[in-house]
């Protein structure tokens, strides 16, 4: 056979098969769904993954677009009545909501992910009168929204109450939810402290990725006010740990993974880091980004062992990175990397690694697992190891 004359229809079906679950499902649906082929119409709709439909790319630079009206056209009026029934998860801009959920029932929906959310959406959308009411309050499970505001503390008081208080409120059977942005302080940070325990109440929800301003937020969300929580990632704005009022500080024993990331100071790490993170009796994954100034000792493998893991009895995977900064007097032993990282000897499974710099006033020091999990990496220099980082986002210097 002439192989120059080979048409897509030629190939047998397992080879058509395996090369559209290489390609992008949306444009698999765009361009061969419903062209009047019944063998490409039932490969597609019995061997692609139309589960999840993603409509917004993004850049390297992490902006996002979405796809073009023309595109988006033919979905909502050709594709979607379609196969609607299939689609369990939708990936959207905000400005596309009305739009694309709309044109269908979608009865097994229950996952959303919706960038450029704000405010406007949630009066706009989640009322009682809205056409999408069934959708969001009793169908959605799990619930992403990528923020991309700016703040003051007249708006993060404002998101607090009138915006994630009622997201907690209206999804009746929300089990997972994210709340986050681009970057780590360009959307309204949850103020929890000085509200009442109701407002954000969950019997349900077991899964929580949020930035809260201060420690006291981060309390309160543990007072026992979720009563399912089992996975928290966190991120505290606020490098003041004062502690303004009262909480429950009984044992987390339903909490089995918890993600970490701040800015501290020594006194805040022993009286506040540390003895938060021995209430987990049954962490089972725990993931610390910390910056911690003013130290007067190394954080090494001794420390990391009988200040963490010896109280964590089912601990099985710990990734962390410490950066520190530590003050230079006659009293701290200049260590090298090798004295650093021989600390780790039967501590962990996982490779360590560390960057260490002595200068006139201080020691810059970073200590972390590998490979490295998180998506920023501050206060670096010329220092910096010979690793290749390949989740992270956003870099700072010193």
């Amino acid at each position: 056979m002439n192989q120059c004359n080979i048409n897509l229809l030629d190939l047998p079906t397992e080879i058509l098969i395996t090369i559209f679950k290489k390609l992008d499902n949306i444009d698999i649906l765009y361009s061969l769904f419903d062209v009047n082929n019944q063998r490409l119409d039932k490969i597609i709709k019995e061997n692609i993954c139309i589960h999840t439909l993603n409509f917004v790319s993004t850049t390297l630079t992490d902006d996002t677009l979405s796809i073009s009206d023309r595109i988006l056209d033919r979905f909502c009026m050709n594709i979607l009545p379609r196969i609607h029934y299939n689609i369990k998860s939708i990936v959207l801009n905000s400005l596309s909501i009305e739009r694309i959920l709309r044109v269908a029932g979608y009865p097994n929906l229950s996952e959303l992910k919706i960038f450029n959310f704000n405010g406007k959406i949630v009066s706009h959308y989640l009322t009682v009168e809205s056409p999408l009411r069934r959708i969001f309050q009793r169908q959605i499970t799990d619930l992403i929204l990528v923020f991309e505001n700016s703040f003051n503390e007249i708006s993060c008081e404002h998101y607090s109450t009138d915006i994630y208080g009622f997201i907690f409120k209206f999804f009746e059977n929300l089990k997972h939810l994210s709340i986050i942005g681009s970057y780590s302080k360009n959307f309204p940070p949850l103020i929890l402290c000085n509200l009442p325990s109701t407002t954000y109440y969950s019997s349900t929800l077991y899964k929580l990725c949020i930035h809260v301003m201060h420690y006291d937020d981060l309390l309160a969300l543990l007072d026992g006010r979720l009563k399912q929580l089992n996975t928290l990632n966190v991120v505290i704005i606020d490098e003041d740990f004062h502690s303004t009022n009262v909480y429950n500080t009984n044992n987390l024993p339903d909490l089995k993974y918890f993600n970490l990331q701040c800015n501290c100071l020594t006194d805040a790490y022993y009286n506040k880091i540390l003895p938060l993170l021995r209430r987990m009796l049954n962490i089972e994954v725990l993931n610390l980004n910390l910056i911690l100034d003013n130290l007067t000792t190394f954080i090494d493998g001794k420390h990391i062992y009988n200040e963490i893991i010896v109280h964590m009895s089912k601990l099985n995977r710990f990734n962390f990175c410490f950066c520190n900064f530590i003050e230079l007097d006659h009293l701290v032993h200049h260590l090298s990397k090798d004295d650093i990282l021989q600390t780790f000897n039967n501590i962990t499974d996982q490779q360590v690694d560390c960057m260490i710099k002595y200068r006139n006033f201080d020691i810059k020091y970073h200590v972390f697992t590998l490979p490295f999990i998180f998506d920023n990496l501050y206060y670096i220099d010329n220092t910096f190891s010979n690793i290749i980082f390949n989740h992270v986002l956003c870099i700072a210097s010193v």
